[in-house]
Formats: C-alpha cells, structure tokens, sequence
C-alpha cells in the first residue's frame, strides 16, 4: 500500500474544513451520516499502516497524515507521518476509508510512547459513503440568484460535478428551491447552471451551509468536468509540492 496515495485519496473525499471549529465541520459531515458499531472493533480489523486523517481543535488544521498501528486496551494507536505538536492533537476527529465508506470518530488522547498516539475513542462510529465524484476544495465566492432577482454572494466550501455546497445566512434559501448560480474557478473557467437546494446545516448562530445538486445540461456536464478536472490537477500539484517539502524538511532535521 503506497501511504502517500492512500493519504491523497483520502484527503480528496473529504469535505474541505474551511476554518471550521471542530463541532461545526462535524456538523458538516452529518448530513448522510449513519452510526454503526464502536470504533475499537473497526480499528482492531486495520492493518498496521493503514491510512488516517486526523483534525485537530485548531480551526486552521486542515488534516494531518497519520497511519494506524494498531488497537489494545480498548485504545487506538495512531502514528503522524510528521512530526506534529503533542499538545494540538489532545482532542481529535479521527477519519479513515473503508470499503467504500469514510469512517470516523471523536478521540482523546491519553499519551505518547516512542511516537505512536494512544487514543480512547468515542463510543460512537460514524460513516458516510464515498462520492462518486470526490469534493474539491473551491477557495472563493458563488453569485446565487432568486426568481425575484435577488442576489447572494457566497461562501464555497467545497464541489463536485454533481453538487456544490456553499454557506450563506441562515434563512436565505429554502429546501427544495431553485436558483441560478455562476461560479467561477481561476484559471479553469466560468460555468452558470441552475440548482436545486437539497439540505441545510445550521453553521454557529446565524449562518448556514447549504448543499444543492445541479442541474446541468449536456453541454455543461462537461463544463462542469472540465472545471472539476481542472481543479483536481492543482490540488494533487499542491499535495505532491506539500509532501516534498515536508520530507526536504524531515531529511534536514535528521
């Protein structure tokens, strides 16, 4: 298993963390959540190396590299790739794929023997199934508009050829709602589709995250891959430039 692929696939499922506290990008995530046996047994079953991501409670952590070294005592074990700040992973969310299914769970950390982490992990087990099409962290604003021709500029938090999700105020847009939205990635393109609200998170006291499909034609079908593709080849340069330098790192300290 090649850790670094394993780690970039993983990273790409994700929903991007875009300064959320830790409760709030959990929130994101449960909207097609469903909770199964503990995470003990889960972790007990992966090999040794197996890859994680771990957030810490640092709203500017956007996931660190960990890998699994195995289960006892009714612990998890987990290992950064990198050298990391003991104290900032004191309290974590935990992520791993499986079988199609991103798994995840709460975890406190009890201590740190020889680099490897020992966490008691929440009771509860989390899962939520692998996109077809992998979320993409979309750095910037949509223009939404409504039928009376009202104009919203929002936040993008992450998307897909199939879906985008956004976060605006809390009561600008109802489920089931369409609109007109224009979108515009540097350096990809521009691409202007209408969407259908699908859900809605409340997002700290009066914003919200909003999900909504699109509803393309054809000819912006294949727009929206272009502007999709285009994106996902940046973000694997970025990771493969953020992998290099942190082992150029690694190699001067040693």
């Amino acid at each position: 298993m090649s850790l670094t692929k394993e780690i970039d696939n993983l990273t790409m499922i994700l929903p991007i963390r875009g300064e959320f506290s830790l409760p709030d990008y959990f929130a994101l995530l449960q909207a097609d959540q469903s909770v199964v046996k503990g995470p003990f047994d889960l972790c007990s079953r992966l090999e040794e190396g197996y890859p994680a991501i771990v957030f810490s409670e640092n709203p500017q952590d956007h996931g660190c590299p960990f890998y699994f070294s195995g289960a006892e005592s009714g612990r998890v074990l987990l290992t950064p790739k990198f050298p990391v700040d003991v104290a900032d992973y004191d309290r974590a969310l935990v992520f791993a794929e499986k079988d199609d299914v991103v798994c995840f769970f709460f975890a406190r950390l009890e201590y740190v023997a020889e680099g490897v982490f020992h966490y008691t992990p929440a009771p509860e087990l989390f899962q939520r199934k692998v996109r077809a099409h992998k979320r993409l962290s979309m750095p910037g604003h949509v223009v939404v508009r409504k039928q009376d021709a009202r104009t919203f500029a929002c936040d993008i938090v992450d998307f897909s050829p199939g879906g985008i999700s956004f976060k605006s105020r809390n009561n600008d847009f109802a489920i089931g709602e369409m609109l007109l939205l224009e979108m515009e990635i540097p350096d990809c393109g521009v691409c202007e589709t209408t969407i259908t609200i699908s859900r809605r998170e409340e997002c700290g006291l009066s914003n919200a995250i909003y999900g909504a499909q699109l509803r393309l034609t054809k000819e912006q079908t294949k727009k929206a891959e272009h502007l999709y593709l285009c994106k996902k080849g940046e973000q694997i340069q970025n990771l493969s430039k953020n992998s290099a330098s942190r082992l150029h790192d690694l190699r001067w300290r040693d």
